[in-house]
């Protein structure tokens, strides 16, 4: 359900039907006025709907059913139809296509309505020149079901964006006419759009590599675009940002607003104007402005106070994240709002503020050794924040947990320290000996030790096979600065197994309880390649085991915006994208027990890349374990029973493996 924003309606969803991506899943929905309960809207189509979104004011109601944009306004008297093109394999109106979804936006909706609800903008997505991937889904009918994925592989053409503006008031529907973008001839993507006031559109673009973003403004009445000179932002090192560029975070000026961008290798907080074209610092230094997820790190901006709430690295040991603020005008001193918090249990801090500012959770993640907590705060006359009332203590774990150990180490041939999370099992005798399993994602810019709670299979591990966890991070983490992050630029796969087996070597002859004999390694999706590299590079068998869940095969088999945001489009990176593949190091593969896993229906890794890793390893004669789960996806959850039986199937080869 979701009530509009003048709470007078809310729609109630139902009858969703799924589908093998988020854009062919649809549902029912019925509008009601609250105070009645009277049923309104009836002119909504029954089914078949893909996406709802409510003006920003008032009761106006944009959705999409069949890849079409329509708007329901009037108090539900005027349905209008504002697309006609819209096609399940070439245009996507209003709402993004896998790519964008999962990459870029991390959600579906492609509709931004303006601050006074008068223009609602939306994109259209046009994959006429995509190539299509396609699949086959194993049902109950004679034949196998093929399906089709609009899905461009580097190297490949990519889909072409838009951007549209309804006017509500007239009804007037205008294309909007960008800058140029002639020197981004292979393409670029729209990353995001933010309304500056009731009128100015400003839309963020970056080039197809993801090393250039431009901000535009966008007027009315033509909604012709300017490029704003001061807010292009180049990279000579890597790529743009964590994840994505930062959005434009504005303020009740439209000539004012913030953003996060880099200065001198760390993203900080600055604000511009647009009047003058100038940057003005409000944070510096050897830390990160970000979050957890690596999307925008400016939470809240507390106008009549003056204050701009953000998370950053600066104020919490490494790894965590606090919520300092800094005046938006005034001196750049900071102020932290959570360091006089359980140190404990809040090291690393995700706020929620409410649309006002009077409230704010402040939900700290616990620890490795102690659980999470969520406080309710509440600004006072001063437009400071104190504690209102405990959401969650969770009280239970309290005296639970005390079971991980932080630490650093030392790289060969790598200036700098390097954090590494050891988990021990309950009752540890340090004059045991232990197995050592290696969880392992090393993604760019991602970062695996973090000093806050969580539960997973490594955690039933531990605990019931009397087994060390260990996590670490190496080249090409995050959170740590652009040096440290871009290490792996262009060369993806060539570090991180050499990281993953020296950090391994060094706790196996560092902890005297650890069993040099019995030492695996194991990953899902990114993890999941990194595990095959280090079995191929793994010479001296410091490994016994690797176990891959959805690995990546070759980089030429991943789609373009995140492959080649690292690695370039394959013509301007010839070596490094040879370099990369799994498919090399037979003999090391012979010497180890190796295992592997992927579902056939995987719209994200496909199973394409399995597929080869399995006929590399049996042309090299390698004697290896392959559990292929038929009609699953990425997460290993879409075919009931599957996600418990991967971990029951991880778990009994992790037991041959350390002879358990």
């Amino acid at each position: 359900w979701s009530l509009s924003p003048d709470q007078l309606y809310i729609t109630i969803s139902y009858n969703q039907i799924d589908g093998y991506a988020h854009y062919v899943r649809t549902f029912s929905c019925d509008i009601y006025e609250v105070s009645t309960g009277n049923k309104v809207g009836h002119d909504i189509p029954t089914q078949g709907i893909q996406k709802l979104q409510w003006s920003t004011s008032g009761h106006d109601l944009s959705y999409v059913y069949g890849f079409n944009v329509y708007i329901y306004k009037n108090t539900f008297n005027d349905n209008i139809q504002v697309t006609s093109d819209g096609d399940e394999q070439l245009v996507f109106n209003g709402i993004s296509d896998w790519l964008f979804s999962v990459e870029i936006t991390d959600d579906d909706s492609l509709m931004w309505w303006s601050p006074d609800s008068r223009y609602m903008a939306y994109a259209t997505i046009k994959q006429e020149n995509v190539t299509q991937f396609e699949f086959a889904v194993y049902n109950n009918y004679q034949y196998p079901e093929m399906i089709k994925l609009p899905y461009p592989k580097p190297g490949t053409p990519i889909p072409r964006t838009s951007i549209t503006v309804f006017d509500v008031q007239n009804s007037k529907v205008t294309t909007i006419t960008t800058s140029d973008f002639s020197t981004w001839a292979d393409g670029y993507y729209l990353n995001s759009v933010t309304w500056r006031g009731n009128s100015t559109l400003s839309p963020l673009w970056k080039n197809r590599i993801s090393n250039e973003a431009v901000v535009e403004d966008c007027s009315p009445p033509d909604f012709t675009c300017t490029h704003v000179s001061e807010m292009r932002s180049t990279s000579t090192t890597g790529w743009l940002g964590h994840y994505k560029v930062s959005h434009v975070f504005p303020t009740n000026n439209d000539e004012i607003y913030m953003t996060v961008r880099s200065n001198n290798g760390f993203p900080h907080v600055a604000v511009f104007n647009v009047t003058s074209n100038k940057y003005d610092w409000r944070t510096s230094g050897d830390f990160e402005v970000n979050t957890s997820s690596g999307y925008d790190a400016i939470h809240f901006y507390d106008q009549p106070n003056d204050w701009i709430y953000f998370t950053s690295t600066e104020l919490e040991s490494t790894p965590g994240m606090g919520l300092p603020r800094i005046r938006f005008g005034a001196d750049k001193r900071r102020n932290c709002i959570t360091c006089d918090l359980d140190k404990n249990r809040c090291n690393w801090v995700t706020p929620s503020f409410s649309t006002d500012g009077t409230f704010v959770v402040i939900n700290c993640g616990g620890s490795g050794n102690a659980p999470p907590i969520s406080e309710l705060h509440k600004r006072n006359a001063k437009g400071d924040y104190e504690f209102f009332e405990l959401v969650e203590d969770n009280a239970d774990l309290v005296n639970t947990l005390n079971d991980r150990i932080y630490g650093s180490l030392n790289l060969p041939g790598v200036n700098g320290e390097w954090f590494y999370m050891l988990q021990l099992p309950p009752n540890f005798d340090e004059n045991k000996k232990y197995p050592l399993l290696v969880q392992v994602y090393s993604g760019p810019g991602y970062q695996e030790v973090e000093e806050r709670f969580g539960v997973s299979w490594k955690d039933y591990i531990s605990s019931a096979r009397d087994v060390v966890v260990m996590s670490f991070d190496g080249r090409g983490t995050g959170f740590r600065g652009d040096n440290i992050m871009h290490m792996v630029y262009k060369k993806l796969g060539q570090y991180e197994p050499l990281d993953q087996i020296a950090a391994a070597k060094f706790i196996a002859n560092d902890k005297a309880y650890i069993d040099e004999t019995r030492l695996a390694v194991w990953g899902w999706s990114y993890g999941g390649y990194a595990t095959s590299r280090v079995i191929g590079e793994d010479v001296e068998n410091v490994f016994k085991c690797g176990f891959a869940v959805a690995p990546v095969t070759k980089w030429e088999y991943y789609h373009t915006i995140y492959t080649e945001r690292y690695m370039l489009q394959p013509k301007n990176n010839l070596e490094g994208y040879s370099k990369s593949t799994t498919l090399q190091g037979i003999d090391s593969f012979r010497s180890h027990h190796f295992n592997l896993f992927h579902g056939t229906r995987d719209e994200n890794v496909h199973f394409q890349n399995s597929a080869q890793l399995s006929k590399f390893l049996i042309a090299g004669d390698v004697r290896f374990g392959a559990f292929f789960a038929a009609d699953d996806d990425h997460g290993m959850n879409r075919v009931p029973n599957n996600y418990r039986n991967i971990y029951k199937m991880l778990t009994r080869e992790l037991e041959i493996c350390f002879e358990l």
